[in-house]
């Protein structure tokens, strides 16, 4: 059996990574079950877990400036509007909002450790994150966008572009997760 050195679980002689906190695992067999580090490693657990839900909407802000501004630049540089292309009209509402969800759901989800036995900790963290998102931008957005009475074509108009973004996260997520999982 290799034990963590970091967080004291074992695995099997065929395991590169520990299933519990992603680090290397060692051949040495004096590691004891509760490192002396076990709390540390605890806390520092517990404050990314609260920290990915800030990360993921901070992150998501800054896309979204990044996309607007890019748009506009890439709209005066080369005189397109948006009458004149119903096209380009739904590819500046669809990319940049896909691009929000993708990057709030992937990088918050780095804040969750790599991985547990139970559970992929990245995998169901992004798709919490996901959920929480949506929800947030079912409750705050979306209303502040229409003046008129809300309907189902505009809040789905919002919605799937960021689910498809934050789903090609957590399927990127699930990619990387460690091979011996």
């Amino acid at each position: 059996m290799k034990h963590c050195g970091y967080c004291g679980r074992e695995s099997d002689d065929s395991a590169t990574l520990c299933s519990g906190c992603g680090l290397e695992l060692s051949d040495t067999q004096n590691v004891s079950l509760v490192p002396q580090n076990f709390f540390q490693w605890k806390i520092r657990e517990w404050i990314g877990y609260a920290a990915a839900i800030p990360v993921a909407f901070a992150v998501s802000i800054i896309t979204l400036i990044i996309c607007i501004f890019l748009g506009q630049s890439i709209m005066q540089l080369t005189g397109i509007t948006f009458h004149s292309s119903p096209i380009l009209l739904n590819a500046c509402d669809f990319v940049p909002i896909g691009l929000v969800g993708f990057s709030g759901v992937f990088f918050g989800a780095l804040c969750f450790p790599r991985s547990n036995r139970k559970f992929r900790n990245r995998v169901f963290g992004s798709l919490l994150l996901l959920v929480l998102g949506l929800g947030f931008e079912t409750l705050f957005f979306i209303p502040l966008s229409t003046h008129e009475k809300i309907m189902l074509k505009d809040i789905l108009r919002d919605i799937i572009p960021t689910s498809i973004g934050g789903l090609a996260a957590t399927a990127l997520h699930y990619l990387r997760r460690p091979s011996d999982q």
